[in-house]
């Protein structure tokens, strides 16, 4: 310790020395005249920065809200860039005020409308500031749908159709259903198909997305259908024989269900396409098969029914009936022939001499007449009924004086012409053998030579 005193001592006797000895030792320096220094204003404390008012601020849900649910306002977004805000003063423009000092407030609008909310926040210094939203209180959404058919059958496709519920100012974002069956969907519109019969609950909840909802409640009976449906086909025209008709037909279908109702009904031509039947069917010349059938609401198929359908309006063509003229036999052969395009022919009739008309399924007839004149008719049936007749006129026996005369007359003829020439020729003689003097001449005399 006491060294240490003695060099401290030391370093001070030093330092001392070399205060007095440097003036000594520092060169002269000429140093020029200075300029009077310059006057500062006086430096001023700063002064202290004026306060700012609070921003206020505020959302609120739901944005649609209905009479008599509660909005929910938030002025918590409201800020004081130099304090605290103390107080939000909330003033719900349906005459309701209220003062709240966490920013939170909840009301509820009796009435539909349009609604100004003012908020006023002030802060610790007694600034305040204010904003404003307008709330518009709307109708609630209405929920409301329809059933398809009504009543509807066990296995029978149902439909529940929502789209007609409605909301005026938000949109619906959800359909639930409840068919009383134990069984849900989800959809506007939706299906369903009932296994058990009675009545059933059918609960539709609806949802907005401004988180409201609606409910619609209906019942159901869900009957019990016992058997299929029965249809049939109704053909109108002339009717002819063997399931024809010798006129164009028209055929009308119909079905009837006791039970759950015609579903589908439809029909075919000739083992064609299926299509849904709409209006009666004609038919003309020709044979076509018309088949049909229906199924119910609760999926009752019946039998296929099938009907041919034939036309046939035209008659046979008769091509030839024999004989004509002169039958020179008593043992006559009748002998005809005829075509039919449509039902082809079935038979034919002949009548001889005015007699009843006899069928024959040949096309000839021998029969034994006696001579004279003699006729026969002849008609031609086709399978359909239609008839066509022709008739001709003969003779039996040798032939008689009226087929003579054109050859007796012409003989008579000749002969009188040549007796004509045989007296003319006489006389020409005659007249040769007279005298000159007109004395007839001495005829020669008869020796018997």
């Amino acid at each position: 310790m006491a060294r240490n005193r003695t060099q401290v001592g030391r370093l001070a006797m030093l330092f001392s020395a070399l205060v007095v000895v440097a003036p000594l030792i520092t060169p002269a320096i000429e140093v020029g005249p200075f300029p009077k220094p310059t006057t500062l204003p006086p430096v001023s404390s700063p002064a202290a920065p004026l306060a700012s008012p609070p921003v206020a601020s505020f959302d609120f849900q739901p944005q649609y809200p209905i009479p008599g649910w509660y909005v929910f306002f938030d002025g918590r977004s409201s800020t004081d860039p130099n304090g605290n805000i103390t107080s939000y003063s909330w003033d719900f423009g349906d005459g309701i005020d209220y003062t709240s000092p966490d920013g939170w407030a909840g009301h509820a609008f009796g009435s539909l409308g349009t609604f100004t909310v003012n908020l006023t926040v002030q802060d610790d210094t007694g600034l305040t500031g204010g904003a404003v939203h307008n709330v518009t209180v709307t109708r609630p959404p209405f929920a409301t749908f329809t059933i398809s058919p009504e009543p509807a059958y066990i296995r029978q496709t149902v439909t529940f159709d929502a789209s007609a519920s409605n909301d005026s100012m938000r949109s619906i974002i959800s359909y639930h259903w409840a068919f009383g069956d134990a069984t849900f969907a989800e959809g506007a519109i939706v299906t369903h198909v009932y296994t058990n019969w009675g009545d059933m609950g059918v609960d539709l909840l609806i949802g907005d997305d401004g988180g409201f909802g609606a409910e619609a409640f209906r019942s159901i009976t869900v009957g019990y259908d016992v058997g299929p449906p029965v249809s049939s086909a109704i053909l109108a025209g002339i009717r002819g024989e063997n399931g024809w008709f010798r006129s164009a037909v028209t055929a009308t279908l119909r079905a009837t269900d006791e039970g759950s109702g015609i579903a589908s009904f439809q029909d075919r031509l000739d083992g064609g396409p299926w299509q849904d039947y709409s209006a009666p069917l004609n038919f003309t010349e020709g044979e076509r098969l018309l088949e049909y059938f229906a199924t119910d609401r609760a999926l009752h198929v019946e039998a296929i029914h099938s009907v041919a359908i034939r036309v046939d309006s035209m008659p046979p063509n008769v091509v030839r009936l024999d004989p004509s003229g002169i039958a020179s036999s008593g043992n006559v052969t009748i002998s005809w022939s005829a075509t039919d395009g449509g039902s082809g022919v079935a038979r034919f009739e002949v009548s001889v001499d005015s007699g009843p008309f006899a069928s024959f399924g040949t096309t000839s007839l021998t029969v034994d007449l006696p001579d004279g004149s003699h006729s026969v008719r002849l008609r031609a049936i086709d399978a359909a009924g239609n008839v066509a007749e022709r008739s001709t006129t003969f003779r039996v026996g040798p032939e008689s004086l009226d087929s003579l005369t054109g050859p007796l007359l012409f003989g008579v003829v000749a002969a009188a012409s040549l007796v004509s020439v045989a007296v003319a020729l006489y006389r020409s003689k005659n007249s040769e053998r007279r005298s000159p003097e007109g004395t007839p001449s001495e005829e020669p005399k008869n020796d018997g030579r």
